[in-house]
């Protein structure tokens, strides 16, 4: 399952974008996206509860591709993993390519994304910490330039010259300057006790 599509939450129908593939330690299938993508607002899961989460059609769910449960979340950090029930795991992303190994941010670092709703997008790491990567827009990126959008929530920032995984959006500015919020790719990983597809 490629990083980049979109997807739908069946209760609520948020759009958002699955960043990436991954496996545990007991080599199940999982797809990684933002907890506020995946997770109906509504409710609570219960623990032996399950949900679909599917590959929309024009903002309808169509075919579901993965489940989620209460299994590996965290809502504070706003990430989430759904184990997958349709499809293979993929280490690659759309329109972008296959990743390499995850690397820490770095700022000035060019990063690339491939969202659900403005797809393939630049921008550059403005700030580090140890939750949080920014990312702002280069200099030499025209007057208006978009780097995300409601929608591309999930979608995994890369570093730009060798596509090596860097952070997994969840945020962006609707007005006024634009900038991007991610969280590290390794604490993600860590937090969902998950790794990258081994292709």
């Amino acid at each position: 399952m490629f990083g980049g599509i979109a997807l739908i939450n069946g209760v609520d129908h948020k759009i958002g974008t699955l960043g990436f593939s991954a496996t545990a330690d007991d080599n199940s299938a999982w797809i990684v996206s933002c907890f506020h993508v995946l997770y109906p607002s509504t409710r609570r899961l219960n623990d032996n509860e399950h949900e679909s989460i599917y590959q929309p059609s024009q903002s309808r769910r169509q075919t579901p591709i993965a489940q989620i449960s209460n299994e590996r979340t965290d809502d504070r950090l706003d990430i989430a993993a759904a184990r997958l029930t349709f499809g293979l795991p993929s280490r690659s992303v759309l329109n972008l390519g296959k990743t390499k190994e995850p690397v820490l941010a770095e700022r000035g670092m060019r990063v690339v994304k491939s969202g659900a709703k403005t797809g393939v997008t630049e921008g550059i790491v403005m700030g580090v910490s140890d939750e949080l990567v920014v990312i702002g827009r280069s200099d030499d990126t025209p007057e208006g330039y978009v780097i995300s959008d409601i929608g591309d929530s999930g979608s995994l920032w890369l570093r730009a010259d060798d596509l090596a995984p860097v952070a997994l959006h969840f945020e962006g500015n609707s007005t006024g300057a634009e900038w991007a919020k991610a969280r590290p790719i390794g604490l993600v990983l860590e937090t969902l006790q998950l790794k990258l597809v081994n292709e």
